[in-house]
């Protein structure tokens, strides 16, 4: 109750006029410097200040100020220390403490106050605040404390940008260390990305991370940061500056170019409750010079450091796949967030090597199956390899990724990446494309492609481009080498088997000699005339003793070369065997060959059967002719024609009378016959008999005439004297008057005709090529029981005759024997009358067809019969 009297008494007092004791206390204070003297109530309210005070603090009016709370004209920093003493002062003590005024004339000042209570008798009524400007010495000591600090600022910004961390780490321990030091509510660096004309963030204290975000590149010119690239100091109050940083609560924003030289890198910004002082801030342009240069050095040690890895890495492998590789993994994480290589190879791109920060290795593979074709003319990749010039993209824009995408998974896979900048590099060398290097940032680092980044990466390809040409030349010299190297050890293994083979042809021609000397030993020795000829030279290398006596007819020479000079291949008398020699050359097979032989005793007839030796130990090849005297054959054949021909003259003769005699009697059968008609059963049974048994003589006797006519015409050939009269005539009328007369001869066997036309007209000979049909007709009916089939057809120029029957049918064997003279096969059923027959026939149809310029031939299969055929040519009828 007594300290609520006590305040009521304070509060309704009245405001505490100057008097005498005023005047004297301030002549008192005077000399210490006190010109301020304010009277506070109890709460801290204003109730005075004397005229001094008020001129100090540039107040006219003292009345605008009664009753206000005192703390209010200090700034917020001493506005604690004021209600402390007026708290002591109001518990009876009396307080010290200095503080910053803000004057309403004038700049602040910094004040010494003393603050006591007032005691009138009894009771305290007031609090007594005594002011001593100290605003010089608080200066001075500002200034002091600067100095440090600046001091202290600069050498901790020395040591940290000749760190050897990270860039970025030290970038952000810089701006930490001066927003504490100063301090600041912002400081933030950004730096000039030539390639993109933006500023981009690189490190900041004091913005939130959604700002971090928005603020994150900045255009030329844009307020705050961005007007450094166009004013190279700004200093103005943070509301006309940079609004987007009206949330800090504070006035001030300073914003220093990073200059290196005349070229700007960036910008060092401040955001400031009040102004610093000119030293402050010259300092601070001082640090920003520091942290520039020392941000370009940092860059350019790096860089050199980075190339020297990358040059001792580089280099220290001369495989391509091993090249690239590590070139990939190279500018990993120091120039791209992934990175991948296409080399050509033969004009098509190949990814050979991709690689990537850990978060994103998995994905990065993936990229290995999106290549550009050639044909992709406006893919970043292609363009870079045919304009030779980089390809920097700073900013991925939609239409950048669509041109980059060679599929819809590609795009997808662009878009899922979060790429956010791509640089491609071209490998050239020796002024040949090799391919491009490709290296992306993503979302996952956030950082963009700089004109730094570009010289750097274009270091990179450089190094790449000529260790991949120093790979392909030492793969290329190596294979050379290789190649070299084994084309010497063949050459070596080719010498030394040629000298093996040298020695073993020494020793196979050694060897071959005395065989060969052995071989015509013993051909010399043979009873066979045998001679050896080389085709190549047409020359007579080789004469037995039994040639030389067959083919000159005198005893033989010792020596072989005599022997060989007696014979002249290209003679007239030798071109019939050197004919024979050059087909057996050829591969054709030459076997009794018949030739007459002029001797010096006469002419001989032999047989030449020629064979061709292959080559053997390196001689070229022969031709072994071996020779039969068939001389004496031929004239006892000749004899043996004369003979038959002879006796079939001699046969024929009374085989006639008898076939006419026959005639009669068949003829004077059937008069006395039809006389005796009707005869009786008895009579006319023998009757029958008498008659069949003429019939069968008869046809017994065209058999034996049939043989006989056979025999002539067979010692006609023999003689060469075989008549053939050609005529225009049918054919299809020849051949069915063949086959009447024997449908005729054989009613009981079935004989079907077939022609292609009703005529065909030929040059022949009629009689003779109806023997021919005669002939094939009668083997058919002779060999076969079933039909027989006779044809005729017009085939081009040549007119066909064939006739087939359903007998027994030709082994291969027997076809290839069966024109032969008297030849018969063997273990063929005869089914029709008169026998086997000589053998003749089918050998005489074939010399009449030939005559005729025609051929002959069969086909035959066992058990499925026999098909006879002859080709015969058309010609104009000769009238």
């Amino acid at each position: 109750m007594e300290e609520r009297n006590r305040n009521a008494h304070v509060e309704h007092c009245p405001l505490w006029e100057p008097g005498e004791s005023e005047l004297q206390l301030q002549r008192l204070l005077g000399p210490l410097g006190i010109e301020t003297i304010m009277v506070l109530d109890m709460q801290g309210h204003l109730l005075s200040i004397n005229p001094a005070g008020m001129r100090v603090l540039g107040i006219e009016d003292e009345a605008l100020f009664r009753g206000k709370s005192w703390s209010a004209f200090w700034d917020q920093a001493s506005q604690p220390l004021v209600r402390e003493a007026v708290r002591s002062a109001r518990e009876g003590r009396a307080d010290r403490f200095e503080g910053f005024f803000p004057t309403l004339k004038g700049a602040p000042k910094w004040w010494e106050v003393i603050v006591m209570p007032v005691w009138p008798p009894g009771d305290t009524s007031c609090i007594l605040a005594m002011a001593r400007d100290i605003t010089e010495r608080k200066r001075a000591e500002i200034e002091q404390q600067e100095q440090a600090m600046l001091a202290k600022m600069r050498l901790e910004l020395s040591l940290l940008m000749s760190s050897d961390d990270p860039l970025n780490e030290v970038l952000e321990r810089c701006v930490c260390m001066l927003k504490q030091s100063l301090p600041a509510e912002m400081v933030g660096i950004w730096t000039l990305n030539a390639a993109a004309q933006m500023l981009e963030l690189q490190a900041c204290e004091g913005l939130t991370p959604q700002e971090r975000a928005d603020y994150r590149c900045l255009p030329p010119g844009a307020e705050g940061p961005g007007r450094v690239t166009t004013q190279r100091l700004y200093c103005a109050e943070l509301q006309e500056a940079w609004p987007a940083l009206k949330r800090v609560g504070k006035r001030y924003l300073l914003v220093y170019p990073l200059d290196v030289g005349d070229r700007l890198t960036g910008a060092l910004v401040f955001c400031l409750e009040y102004m610093c002082s000119p030293a402050v801030q010259q300092a601070l342009h001082v640090m920003a010079n520091t942290i520039a240069v020392g941000i370009e050095h940092r860059r350019s040690e790096e860089a050199l450091r980075f190339l020297l890895r990358a040059s001792t890495v580089i280099a220290s492998s001369l495989k391509i796949e091993e090249t690239v590789q590590q070139a990939v993994e190279l500018a990993v994480p120091t120039l791209a967030d992934f990175c991948f290589i296409d080399l050509l190879s033969k004009d098509v791109l190949s990814r050979v090597a991709c690689t990537a920060v850990p978060e994103l290795s998995e994905r990065c593979q993936e990229c290995m199956r999106y290549v550009p074709t050639r044909a992709m003319e406006s893919h970043p990749v292609i363009q870079a390899i045919r304009s030779r010039e980089p390809i920097v993209a700073p900013y991925m824009l939609e239409q950048y990724i669509q041109r980059a995408s060679t599929s819809p998974e590609h795009l997808q896979f662009l878009h899922d990446m979060q790429i956010t900048s791509v640089l491609v590099m071209p490998l050239f060398a020796r002024g040949k494309a090799l391919g491009a290097l490709v290296a992306c940032y993503t979302r996952q680092s956030g950082r963009h492609y700089t004109g730094t980044d570009v010289a750097l990466a274009k270091e990179l390809a450089a190094m790449v481009a000529r260790a991949i040409d120093n790979a392909r030349l030492y793969t290329e010299a190596q294979e050379e080498i290789a190649r070299r190297r084994q084309m010497q050890i063949e050459r070596n293994h080719l010498l030394l088997r040629e000298r093996e083979a040298r020695a073993r042809a020494e020793l196979l021609a050694e060897n071959l000699s005395q065989h060969r000397r052995w071989l015509e030993r013993v051909l010399d020795l043979l009873p066979t005339p045998v001679m050896l000829i080389e085709p190549q030279r047409q020359k007579i290398t080789f004469v037995n003793k039994a040639a030389h006596r067959l083919l000159c007819n005198e005893e033989p020479e010792r020596n072989e070369q005599v022997r060989c000079s007696c014979f002249d291949l290209q003679s007239q008398h030798m071109q019939p065997v050197l004919a024979l020699v050059m087909q057996a050359a050829r591969g054709e097979s030459v076997q009794h060959v018949q030739l007459d032989w002029e001797t010096p005793t006469g002419c001989k007839t032999v047989l030449i059967g020629a064979t061709l030796l292959h080559e053997m130990y390196g001689y070229t090849p022969r031709v072994l002719l071996s020779f039969l005297d068939i001389t004496g054959l031929k004239d006892a054949e000749r004899r043996k024609d004369e003979f038959i021909g002879q006796a079939s003259h001699e046969l024929r003769s009374p085989l006639a009378a008898i076939q006419a005699n026959l005639q009669l009697v068949e003829y004077l059968h059937q008069q006395v016959r039809q006389r005796l008609e009707p005869l009786p059963a008895e009579l006319g049974s023998q009757a029958d008999m008498i008659e069949s048994q003429l019939q069968s003589a008869l046809r017994q006797v065209g058999v034996q005439d049939r043989l006989i006519s056979d025999l002539l015409d067979a010692s006609s050939i023999q003689e060469r004297k075989l008549v053939v009269t050609f005529e225009s005539c049918d054919l299809v009328q020849i051949v069915r008057e063949v086959v009447h007369d024997f449908r005729v001869s054989a009613p009981g066997r079935t004989i079907r005709c077939q022609v292609s036309r009703e005529r065909v007209q030929a040059c022949v000979d009629p009689v003779r090529i109806a023997q021919v049909v005669g002939n094939y007709l009668s083997n058919a009916l002779k060999y076969s029981m079933a039909e027989v089939e006779v044809g005729l057809r017009v085939e081009g120029e040549q007119a066909r005759i064939w006739v087939r029957d359903r007998g027994q049918g030709l082994t291969p064997e027997q076809q290839r024997h069966v024109w032969e003279r008297y030849y018969q096969a063997e273990g063929v059923q005869v089914y029709g009358e008169g026998g086997r027959g000589l053998g003749l026939g089918l050998h005489i149809c074939r010399t009449i067809v030939e005559l005729h310029q025609g051929s002959v031939g069969v086909e035959s299969e066992p058990q499925k019969g026999s098909l006879f055929w002859c080709l015969l040519p058309l010609k104009q009828a000769a009238l």
